[in-house]
């Protein structure tokens, strides 16, 4: 009666553990809400791993025999042979990282792995057998019984550290080897190597060019007040007569078509950018108004004279000052109906 009671408490306490036996806690991981992330993600029978040998001996003695079996073996590491042959159990996980996210915020690499369960214990004692740790593509740990060589809580495994510099992901891989059925565990944690990496690709890319945005703006002011300074000077103060709209930027307009050199009407719609205008009504940004009955929408515009003095009826110009065929003229103010 003894045995039975004694044994029944063993039972009970394997199957209290039976799916919980720990997760990362350096680099730390993360995982989807409401789950147990102790648990064991996938599992591999024994029978079906090709192995030669007994397992169903000790922990410690079917890790001896696993790990004779593994190193004649086709497998080059237990990352690959769990994701080689595991079978998911866990609903929601994969081979490749288990239930945690892969794609949490980037940390930076520890100086130690830790692997933990509670307060009071990291790997669980019982569940003897290898584990591995990659950094991205390459292999910065492994130990052949890590429950048995690595007893704090947390356990502390050193790691390749330098070999994790610029990647983008620590995986972690458990198999505990207790009985013939076999428990993968994994873990992933983002790491912020790759997402470094990028910075001083950008910075190289502003120094190579030797153009960075900021001066470009820099340059940029002088260019228009150096516009309105030089019109400064040119303005008549007086306002000859409403048009229609404009839309100036650079051009010096006294009368006639743009695309005329000698004369011509007074214009009635122009497209300059940033001109003197003498008459007309415009949308104008950054220019010198004269005069006009308009809707404006300066940006850093002088204004000389307000549409509602203008007042006269004909004006006289004297051109001598103009290039070209130019010498007197007078231009006739055109009202809108």
């Amino acid at each position: 009666m003894h045995s039975m009671i004694h044994y029944t408490g063993l039972v009970a306490l394997l199957l209290s553990g039976v799916s919980a036996h720990g997760y990362l806690g350096l680099p730390a991981v993360t995982f989807p809400n409401d789950v147990d992330k102790t648990q064991f993600i996938a599992t591999i029978e024994a029978s079906a791993s090709g192995f030669s040998g007994s397992f169903s001996g000790s922990p410690s003695a079917n890790t001896e025999t696993f790990w004779t079996a593994f190193s004649s073996s086709k497998f080059t590491s237990i990352k690959e042979f769990v994701t080689s042959l595991g079978q998911v159990v866990a609903t929601g996980a994969n081979l490749q990282c288990g239930l945690t996210d892969p794609n949490e915020t980037p940390q930076p690499p520890p100086e130690q792995i830790e692997w933990t369960h509670s307060d009071t214990e990291g790997f669980t004692s019982s569940h003897e057998g290898p584990c591995e740790a990659w950094c991205d593509d390459t292999q910065v740990f492994q130990d052949t019984n890590c429950a048995a060589h690595f007893t704090t809580a947390p356990a502390k495994l050193p790691y390749n550290k330098a070999a994790c510099s610029g990647a983008s992901r620590l995986a972690f891989y458990w198999l505990a080897l207790h009985s013939s059925t076999w428990q993968v565990y994994a873990n992933c944690a983002a790491l912020e190597g790759a997402g470094g990496s990028y910075a001083p690709s950008q910075a190289n890319s502003s120094e190579s060019t030797g153009q960075p945005d900021t001066p470009t703006v820099t340059t940029a002011a002088p260019t228009v007040t150096t516009a309105v300074a030089t019109s400064t000077p040119l303005v008549s103060g007086s306002t000859l007569a409403d048009n229609e709209d404009e839309e100036d930027c650079g051009s010096l307009d006294v009368a006639g078509s743009d695309d005329d050199p000698v004369g011509g009407d007074a214009d009635t719609a122009e497209e300059d950018c940033g001109s003197l205008d003498v008459a007309g009504s415009e949308d104008d940004c950054g220019s010198l108004d004269v005069a006009g009955n308009e809707k404006d929408e300066d940006c850093g515009s002088l204004d000389v004279a307000e549409p509602e003095a203008t007042t006269l009826s004909e004006s006289s110009l004297n051109f001598d000052s103009v290039g070209g065929g130019y010498i007197s003229g007078k231009v006739q103010p055109q009202w809108q109906s």
